[in-house]
Protein backbone atom coordinates (compact mmCIF):
# COMPACT_ATOMS: atom_id res chain seq x y z
CA UNK A 1 0.00 0.00 0.00
CA UNK A 2 2.86 2.74 0.16
CA UNK A 3 3.37 2.36 -2.88
CA UNK A 4 0.32 3.65 -3.65
CA UNK A 5 0.77 6.71 -1.91
CA UNK A 6 -2.35 6.81 0.18
CA UNK A 7 -3.51 10.04 1.09
CA UNK A 8 -5.87 10.99 3.87
CA UNK A 9 -8.52 8.15 4.98
CA UNK A 10 -8.60 6.13 1.45
CA UNK A 11 -5.58 4.54 0.12
CA UNK A 12 -7.08 4.17 -3.01
CA UNK A 13 -8.65 7.49 -4.24
CA UNK A 14 -8.97 9.95 -7.12
CA UNK A 15 -9.45 12.88 -4.85
CA UNK A 16 -6.26 12.62 -2.15
CA UNK A 17 -8.08 10.23 0.01
CA UNK A 18 -11.38 12.28 0.79
CA UNK A 19 -13.52 9.14 -0.75
CA UNK A 20 -12.77 5.78 -1.78
CA UNK A 21 -12.18 4.76 -5.49
CA UNK A 22 -15.50 3.83 -7.80
CA UNK A 23 -16.21 0.94 -9.28
CA UNK A 24 -16.48 2.40 -11.91
CA UNK A 25 -13.23 3.99 -11.96
CA UNK A 26 -11.31 1.13 -10.75
CA UNK A 27 -12.73 -0.90 -14.04
CA UNK A 28 -12.14 1.95 -16.50
CA UNK A 29 -8.98 2.07 -15.28
CA UNK A 30 -8.51 -1.54 -15.36
CA UNK A 31 -10.00 -1.98 -18.88
CA UNK A 32 -7.59 0.34 -20.24
CA UNK A 33 -4.51 -1.16 -18.60
CA UNK A 34 -5.50 -4.53 -20.27
CA UNK A 35 -7.04 -3.15 -23.18
CA UNK A 36 -4.18 -6.21 -25.41
CA UNK A 37 -6.68 -8.85 -23.50
CA UNK A 38 -9.01 -10.66 -25.50
CA UNK A 39 -12.36 -10.43 -23.63
CA UNK A 40 -11.00 -9.12 -20.15
CA UNK A 41 -13.41 -7.83 -17.60
CA UNK A 42 -12.35 -6.63 -14.67
CA UNK A 43 -14.86 -8.42 -12.67
CA UNK A 44 -12.86 -11.64 -13.51
CA UNK A 45 -9.96 -10.00 -11.11
CA UNK A 46 -12.62 -10.79 -8.08
CA UNK A 47 -13.49 -13.91 -9.05
CA UNK A 48 -9.36 -14.79 -9.84
CA UNK A 49 -8.69 -13.30 -6.31
CA UNK A 50 -11.66 -15.38 -4.90
CA UNK A 51 -10.61 -18.85 -6.81
CA UNK A 52 -6.50 -18.22 -5.51
CA UNK A 53 -7.57 -17.28 -1.65
CA UNK A 54 -9.95 -20.47 -2.08
CA UNK A 55 -7.09 -22.52 -3.07
CA UNK A 56 -4.61 -20.97 -0.59
CA UNK A 57 -7.15 -22.50 2.18
CA UNK A 58 -8.50 -18.86 3.06
CA UNK A 59 -11.64 -19.30 4.31
CA UNK A 60 -15.35 -18.70 2.83
CA UNK A 61 -16.22 -16.01 5.05
CA UNK A 62 -12.78 -14.52 5.93
CA UNK A 63 -12.71 -14.76 1.42
CA UNK A 64 -16.22 -13.28 1.51
CA UNK A 65 -15.12 -10.39 4.44
CA UNK A 66 -12.08 -9.44 2.32
CA UNK A 67 -14.13 -8.75 -0.72
CA UNK A 68 -16.55 -7.02 0.90
CA UNK A 69 -19.36 -9.45 0.72
CA UNK A 70 -22.30 -9.58 3.03
CA UNK A 71 -21.69 -12.52 5.80
CA UNK A 72 -25.62 -12.84 6.73
CA UNK A 73 -27.61 -14.29 9.67
CA UNK A 74 -27.95 -13.08 12.89
CA UNK A 75 -24.80 -13.74 14.49
CA UNK A 76 -22.87 -11.57 12.14
CA UNK A 77 -25.86 -9.46 11.76
CA UNK A 78 -26.05 -8.35 14.98
CA UNK A 79 -23.68 -9.71 17.40
CA UNK A 80 -20.14 -10.23 16.00
CA UNK A 81 -18.65 -6.79 15.80
CA UNK A 82 -15.01 -8.18 15.25
CA UNK A 83 -13.24 -6.29 11.88
CA UNK A 84 -11.33 -9.16 10.94
CA UNK A 85 -8.55 -7.25 10.55
CA UNK A 86 -5.71 -9.69 11.01
CA UNK A 87 -7.65 -12.60 9.63
CA UNK A 88 -7.51 -9.78 6.27
CA UNK A 89 -4.51 -9.23 6.36
CA UNK A 90 -3.16 -12.99 6.61
CA UNK A 91 -5.25 -13.78 3.59
CA UNK A 92 -3.52 -10.76 1.81
CA UNK A 93 -0.28 -11.89 2.59
CA UNK A 94 -0.90 -15.57 1.09
CA UNK A 95 -2.09 -13.79 -2.19
CA UNK A 96 0.82 -11.62 -2.01
CA UNK A 97 3.19 -14.61 -1.95
CA UNK A 98 1.26 -16.32 -3.91
CA UNK A 99 1.15 -13.88 -6.47
CA UNK A 100 4.89 -12.78 -6.00
CA UNK A 101 5.85 -16.64 -6.67
CA UNK A 102 3.86 -17.27 -10.01
CA UNK A 103 6.21 -18.38 -12.91
CA UNK A 104 6.32 -14.78 -14.88
CA UNK A 105 5.92 -17.26 -18.35
CA UNK A 106 2.08 -17.05 -17.31
CA UNK A 107 1.59 -13.78 -16.71
CA UNK A 108 0.07 -11.46 -19.05
CA UNK A 109 1.64 -8.35 -18.96
CA UNK A 110 -0.47 -4.89 -19.07
CA UNK A 111 -0.08 -1.87 -20.18
CA UNK A 112 0.44 1.43 -17.77
CA UNK A 113 -3.03 2.87 -18.40
CA UNK A 114 -1.41 6.47 -17.45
Amino acid sequence: MAECKPQGVFALSTDGGTTHLSASTFSDWASAAAADIPDFAAKHIRSGVETVLASLKVSKDDRGRLQSHGITGVQARHYDGHEYIDEKRAALVKLFRFLEAVDSGHVIPIRNAA
